[in-house]
């Protein structure tokens, strides 16, 4: 692909429950699945955040709060079909989501999209790493917050009206959630 006018204009957005990105490659050749955790916890994220359109991840591109993100690029890109692969054999259903490089601005980068889709999408094979660490991620939308805040389930365990009140800092300042919740986790009273 050569560069993308809309892919461009979202190197001028902030992250959110829409967006994010990645400054290096996910690890995934050669690695074990508990190295992969963190590409698929990411797929799971945007599969199951509420929003209004499709979401993307952006690999090779490193993030400039209040300005123009940096297109870094990556040297090498990974298979559609292995990510398809690896994602869909252990979640409940099949997530939709694609994985195509991109050439912008002279260096190539990594575009994962996820379409709007059915929801909730969980693991059925839960991996070591993601039981040892449920989280939720809270993305600001103003850059003077300090995203992401890392929530363990274990340490602060809240019901979703709290999460919500503990997000709200002001009217004027908008805040997206991301949660990520594994099999193993501690009920929430």
């Amino acid at each position: 692909m050569v560069d993308d006018p809309f892919i461009t204009n979202l190197l001028y957005e902030e992250e959110g429950t829409g967006l994010d990105f990645k400054s290096e490659q996910y690890r995934f050749i050669g690695a074990l699945d508990d190295d992969k955790s963190e590409l698929l916890k990411d797929i799971l994220a945007f599969a199951n955040a509420f929003r209004r359109s499709e979401a993307y991840i952006l690999v090779g591109v490193a993030e400039k709060p209040g300005g123009k993100v940096t297109v870094v690029g990556v040297a090498d890109h990974l298979k559609d079909a292995d990510l398809q692969q690896f994602v869909n054999a252990k979640t409940n259903a099949p997530v939709e989501f694609s994985y195509a490089p991109l050439q912008l601005e002279g260096k190539s980068i990594g575009v994962i999209r996820i379409p709007l889709q059915e929801r909730p999408r969980y693991l059925t094979n839960v991996m070591e790493s993601l039981r040892r660490t449920p989280y939720i991620s809270v993305a600001a939308a103003r850059p003077q917050l300090q995203p992401p805040m890392r929530l363990r389930a274990w340490e602060r365990p809240l019901k979703l009206s709290q999460l919500y009140r503990s997000c709200t800092v002001s009217s004027q300042t908008s805040i997206h959630a991301r949660f990520w919740v594994t099999a193993s986790s501690h009920p929430v009273p």
